[in-house]
């Protein structure tokens, strides 16, 4: 009934049909990739614009300023939270 050609044929159109549809996810990513790279950085030049700051200068209270200056101790630094990455591996970490 069916040609022994259309049997062989039919894998092959479905190989090609997965491989261009593979491709275009792959390039779309790409390009997705790159255009959102692109945004982001004109968003950042953008804030920078509206809002300058200098990254040097942290801010600091009057009263921790003067003991560092007066007593010699150091700036606490505020604690960060924990982030849920770290407290997953807290959790399944080895007893050392």
């Amino acid at each position: 009934m069916f040609g022994g050609n259309f049997r062989k044929s039919l894998p092959k159109r479905g190989i090609k049909k997965m491989d261009a549809v593979i491709t275009g996810f792959i390039l779309g990513g790409i390009v997705a990739s790159i255009y959102g790279i692109k945004k982001t950085e004109e968003h950042r030049v953008k804030e920078e614009l509206l809002h300058p700051k200098d990254i040097s200068l942290e801010k600091h209270s009057f009263a921790s300023i003067i003991k560092m200056l007066v007593l010699g101790v150091p700036v606490e630094k505020p604690e960060k939270p924990a982030t849920l990455y770290s407290k997953f591996l807290s959790f399944f970490r080895w007893n050392r």
